[in-house]
């Protein structure tokens, strides 16, 4: 059994987020892989605003992430799959059945999908919105379910979209098994397909394989891992 005295945090090879420009052109590299040619003529003039205004308290950087629905045959979840698998790890130990086919089994929080809403109006144009983020250390140990008790007014949980969007340009902050696993709190699942919609979903590296689990959000999972969430600016 693998057992470790480290208390989890960021890899050490995770130097924080990239400029702007630098994250677009990736993603835009990636979604080229998967047939898609995104717009990210916004970005310049996001990055100038992004230095005129104050980081919100509790963010680490700014993101660049794909706007929902982008792929009219195919569901977010969908992309988010392939996203880490071009960005992150070709290996995937997807521990959520038939995740591609089963997209009626995920869906954003309604919270999450109002703010994300919110910040779409502010940035029409493009297929990627820029988003301040925080990427897991300050929620390390607690429960999905606490932090959302817990988020600030302009604050909400990342979607599985938005944290594959940011992880596939940043796979250094995954790493290993020992460092702080990564969840989406403004993600739901309905394992069961009884339309309860009780889990959130999780990422860690394990044995050379990026993990994509899904777990109650009441459980802190080890207490290795941290939610990510975004923020509205």
């Amino acid at each position: 059994m693998l057992t470790s005295k480290k208390e989890p945090g960021y890899p050490e090879d995770f130097k924080g987020l990239l400029p702007l420009a630098v994250q677009a052109e990736l993603l835009k590299k990636i979604c080229n892989k998967l047939g898609m040619d995104i717009d990210i003529s916004t970005i310049p003039s996001l990055e100038e605003k992004s230095r005129a205004a104050p980081l919100p308290s509790g963010a680490e950087g700014w993101a660049v992430v794909l706007r929902p629905g982008l792929v009219e045959s195919r569901p977010d979840v969908w992309l988010s799959i392939e996203l880490l698998r071009e960005g992150v790890s070709e290996k995937i130990d997807n521990r959520i059945p038939c995740a591609h086919e089963a997209a009626g089994h995920f869906r954003c929080s309604a919270r999450t999908a109002e703010m994300m809403e919110r910040l779409s109006i502010t940035q029409p144009q493009g297929d990627v919105v820029v988003i301040p983020v925080q990427l897991g250390r300050k929620n390390a140990k607690a429960s999905d379910a606490d932090v959302l008790k817990e988020l600030s007014e302009n604050e909400f949980g990342l979607s599985f979209l938005s944290a594959a969007s940011v992880l596939a340009v940043h796979p250094e902050r995954i790493g290993g098994w020992f460092d702080l696993g990564m969840s989406f709190p403004g993600e739901e699942v309905d394992y069961d397909a009884d339309g309860r919609y009780a889990r959130t979903l999780l990422v860690k590296t394990n044995q050379g394989a990026l993990t994509l689990m899904h777990f109650p959000p009441e459980l802190t999972w080890m207490n290795d891992h941290g939610a990510a969430t975004g923020f509205v600016w």
